[in-house]
């Protein structure tokens, strides 16, 4: 069996994680038209997907009513996987917190963003959606959801309905992802049937803040205070402290501070350094397995770093094991940062009542071990794994999503080094912590601008089936290793025209100029066809009238025209003729295209359905 298997539960077959996307697309359509007929309760519902934060191969999806409250999607998340004692739970939707008990705890959260569960699904979400749910906030689970799909006036007897789940890893019973914490265990007994949609009463939206046609500079507007004091505070309240992963100043060694951390954390740790059969162990047990074996490999962890990881390693055991970064970097990289920081490389976060820097410490026993090492006997380890994530980084800036397989193929060709595939993931997961243009799972590698990696990779597989003579763009070397940051953007005479317009007519520094064109080139990677071309423009841009804005325009599509797309496996619009005389490739952007006729063309509100005909709302979509 693969690893991450599910199977689904209308027509018994297993498939990926990743294959699911596709599968249920085509399942549900069949069993919509089978059940079409029946005498049953039709629905409007969402397809949800269901994951555990930092245990992917725990997930599922279902279909679920979208007017079942937020309260009754957390009985079912409660019922199927995670209640033991009663804890509080939360969702956290846009900038705003759904707590479970909310009326009666109101004391101790107060604020404009804080709201009970008692509102339907279909008031909060929309597709596309992306958000999150905590549930104990002492040993937090934490799960992230998303909205697949929605699908109208459909049969379906059940409130909620399991389509789809993982099958079970071996040694969990429970097929939780709060197995072994806080005494969990599965309630067998439970069935989503049970989930009555008259019992759960839902509440309208009465407050001013919630008025969706703000837009964020006016939702920033009703704090009295400095905004980054109070995002600082709300780091160390919400995050450090409310999360249990700051450690006191005085932890020193290794053994201390994993102390600090919840058993959930610890065990998270010793998945990623390969601890196996230590699933029933106590805490106290874990962390004394832990600390021997990571005394063991900490020196081999080094010849997995790029230099900027090395380079922080060393300068914490330079300074005694303390290293500050500003809060903004969190801001930046979110909770990911830190928890990957402390799997990775034993960087643990401190707090600083302060609340201007994130101190990470690494413990005494590492200090001492990367204060002995030879950096000269590191050197070309180093060297390759830079190396490495320089071509990763630079490949999936133009193809977007890609396998490890594939990638570690691209990457031996260019780089020459020959290491195995086990090497190379390794490789790539020990830096994601400190490589913040890549993310990944346990089968794909994706770009930080890609929103949904699975959708990516059925655009790109559905592009070759049309073409089957089509393989990706092949970039040169250099090229790649230009691509060094998020705000990278690859500056052609097409790209060079249009800050010439910017400098002139906006009178933009440069700093100015290379955030405009960063947001364009950003939001250019997710358009799927030209018509969305419009919503490329900024909003910061004044736009005085209908000849300014075509102006703005006629650059923009020369820049689309010559812009790699991930969709077209890194060629551009502008290399079709390039191409074989067998390959389709979508026509080349002019600049008569009807979708520039501003016009004629409506204002779209943020709450209209977006045009590009994705069902979401626009500022879901083309409007972020």
């Amino acid at each position: 069996m693969k690893k991450n298997t599910g199977k689904c539960f209308i027509c018994s077959s297993e498939y990926s994680k990743q294959g699911f996307t596709r599968h249920l697309k085509t399942c549900l359509e069949d069993l919509i038209q089978k059940n079409a007929q029946k005498n049953k309760p039709k629905r409007d519902v969402y397809l949800l997907q269901i994951e555990a934060t930092y245990c992917p191969e725990y997930y599922m999806y279902i279909l679920i009513d979208q007017k079942a409250t937020l309260k009754l999607l957390d009985d079912f998340i409660r019922g199927i996987w995670v209640e033991c004692c009663g804890h509080l739970s939360e969702f956290h939707i846009d900038y705003y917190s759904y707590i479970c008990d909310y009326e009666e705890h109101s004391h101790a959260y107060g604020g404009d963003f804080n709201y009970g569960m008692n509102f339907s699904l279909d008031q909060v979400l929309d597709v596309g959606e992306q958000f999150s749910y905590e549930y104990d906030f002492g040993s937090t689970t934490n799960l992230r959801l998303s909205v697949k799909a929605a699908y109208s006036n459909i049969v379906l007897e059940d409130t909620v309905t399991i389509v789809a789940r993982n099958i079970a890893p071996k040694n969990d019973s429970d097929n939780s992802p709060r197995s072994g914490v806080c005494g969990y265990a599965a309630d067998m007994n439970f069935q989503p049937s049970q989930l009555d949609l008259k019992k759960y009463p839902v509440s309208e939206f009465s407050d001013e803040i919630r008025d969706e046609d703000w837009d964020e500079d006016e939702l920033l507007d009703v704090f009295e205070e400095p905004v980054m004091d109070i995002i600082n505070q709300s780091f160390y309240d919400n995050i450090i402290q409310g999360e249990k992963l700051y450690i006191d100043g005085r932890a020193n060694t290794l053994k201390q501070c994993l102390q600090m951390l919840n058993k959930e954390d610890v065990y998270e740790v010793s998945k990623w350094l390969g601890l196996t059969g230590v699933s029933s162990y106590t805490k106290a047990r874990l962390i004394q397995a832990l600390e021997h074996h990571v005394l063991q490999i900490f020196p081999h962890m080094l010849t997995y770093m790029s230099s900027e990881q090395f380079h922080i390693i060393k300068k914490a055991a330079s300074n005694d094991g303390r290293i500050d970064l500003p809060v903004s970097t969190y801001l930046i990289h979110g909770k990911r940062m830190i928890t990957q920081w402390i799997q990775k490389m034993f960087l643990f976060p401190t707090y600083d009542s302060t609340m201007e820097m994130i101190g990470f410490k690494l413990p005494k026993e590492l200090v001492e071990i990367v204060n002995e090492v030879n950096e000269k006997e590191y050197i070309s380890y180093i060297k390759r794994n830079t190396e490495c994530i320089g071509i990763v980084r630079g490949l999936l800036y133009y193809y977007g999503v890609s396998s490890f397989e594939d990638l570690h193929e691209w990457t031996i060709d260019y780089t020459k080094n020959h290491y195995d595939i086990k090497t190379f993931k390794y490789i790539i997961h020990q830096n994601l912590p400190t490589e913040v243009t890549l993310e990944a799972d346990d089968e794909l590698v994706w770009y930080i601008r890609v929103l949904d990696p699975d959708e990516l990779i059925e655009d790109i597989e559905e592009q070759r089936t049309i073409n089957s003579n089509l393989n990706y763009k092949k970039i040169h070397k250099q090229k790649l290793l230009e691509v060094d940051s998020v705000y990278y953007y690859v500056q052609n005479q097409k790209t060079h025209a249009l800050e010439k317009y910017l400098k002139k007519h906006y009178n933009m520094d440069a700093f100015d100029i290379q955030e405009v064109m960063t947001h364009i080139m950003a939001h250019m990677d997710l358009c799927q066809s030209p018509m969305q071309l419009p919503e490329v423009i900024p909003r910061q841009l004044d736009i005085p009238n209908t000849t300014v804005r075509n102006e703005i325009m006629e650059y923009i599509i020369n820049i689309y025209n010559a812009n790699r797309q991930w969709v077209l496996l890194g060629y551009a619009p502008d290399e079709i003729r390039e191409t074989p005389k067998n390959i389709h490739i979508e026509p080349k952007v002019t600049s008569n295209v009807t979708a520039v006729n501003f016009a004629k063309k409506k204002k779209i509100g943020r709450n209209d359905p977006c045009p590009c005909g994705s069902g979401k709302k626009y500022k879901h979509c083309c409007g972020r």
